[in-house]
């Protein structure tokens, strides 16, 4: 069984390694060819959620909820002070707050994970429908996620009411499978988005096989959430369960969100460039050290345009392997 102090180690463990992630990704994006995009602001906010899911979490194992109490009624005779009374309508209050970061945080990660995929196949007209439609259910989902968190339990007391029984609302059932179904159905949205990037004509060996590592992960966080929302269901929602699974969803979500635009950072900033490279798509600027490029010809067929680009050193002068074979994009990122 999950308790407390598991949960509280599980929040901070994954929590630390998700924060970690996202502020490297911040920090390697100056190596992008645009720093302050959309994503810079969404991993900030993505960011701030998890860090102060950490915060509120850790006051909520603490004080404990209505539901916690209600559970340990069922076997264990409880005596409750005002005092005690007290915290847990707060515990029970805050509770609906870390659904709210639980659920921003997940679903900053999931736009993240979007907005990469949208410059990959942003050239292909059928795919920006796509794209819109995405959009709209995360917003639309995450709207949902959020009315059902506050929803649940009507009148608002009932949340932290202890007598009489207030119910099953208290367990949030219907605001856990909102959000994981919405999480879920996200997950695949977003798999079936990166399919087409395997099938691009030139695309490398190597971009393949990191696109089809990140859709393995996708399917790994629908399996986790099924985890999830077994194991909640299973344990009558305790607190400490809750806390314990959507930290791991957390965690891995942030692994797969960011830590392609990471490696794709590190890599510019290894080969010493400033550079719109991406997988796919984008140009290269060569900086100093006698090495310039010089912009050659290009061949069209399929919709698929390659420009071949002659770079000259000292002494010689080659063909750049890392040429991409789609249409320049200024604002492309490494992967």
């Amino acid at each position: 069984m999950i308790d407390a102090q598991i949960a509280n180690d599980a929040t901070y463990a994954c929590s630390a390694v998700a924060a970690l992630l996202v502020i490297i990704r911040l920090v390697v994006s100056k190596f992008q060819p645009k720093t302050f995009d959309l994503s810079f602001f969404v991993a900030t906010f993505g960011l701030a959620a998890i860090i102060g899911r950490v915060i509120v979490t850790y006051y909520v194992l603490k004080f404990g909820t209505a539901n916690d109490v209600l559970a340990k009624m069922k076997t264990t005779r409880v005596t409750l002070t005002n005092e005690q009374m007290d915290q847990i309508k707060l515990g029970s209050i805050l509770s609906l707050f870390v659904r709210i970061l639980t659920t921003s945080s997940l679903w900053s990660m999931n736009l993240l994970l979007l907005l990469l995929y949208r410059r990959f196949v942003a050239h292909l007209p059928w795919m920006k429908n796509a794209i819109k439609g995405t959009v709209a259910f995360i917003v639309l989902s995450y709207v949902a996620v959020i009315a059902a968190t506050f929803l649940e339990c009507r009148p608002f007391h009932l949340y932290w009411q202890i007598m009489p029984s207030p119910g099953n609302c208290v367990k949030a059932y219907s605001q856990t499978m909102v959000q994981c179904i919405s999480n879920i159905v996200t997950d695949v949205i977003l798999m079936a988005i990166s399919v087409p990037i395997l099938f691009i004509q030139g695309s490398r060996t190597s971009h393949k096989v990191r696109i089809f590592g990140l859709i393995a992960l996708g399917a790994f966080c629908i399996v986790v959430t099924c985890l999830r929302l077994t194991y909640i269901f299973k344990a009558g929602s305790l607190q400490a369960t809750r806390t314990f699974w959507a930290s791991i969803s957390i965690l891995v979500a942030s692994v797969v969100a960011n830590a392609p635009v990471i490696y794709g950072s590190l890599k510019i900033m290894r080969r010493g460039k400033t550079s719109s490279y991406a997988y796919g798509y984008g140009t290269t600027n060569m900086r100093t050290g006698g090495v310039t490029t010089i912009p050659g010809d290009e061949e069209k067929g399929g919709g698929i345009t390659k420009t071949i680009v002659t770079v000259q050193g000292d002494n010689e002068s080659k063909t750049s392997d890392d040429i991409p074979l789609r249409p320049m994009h200024r604002n492309s990122v490494v992967f």
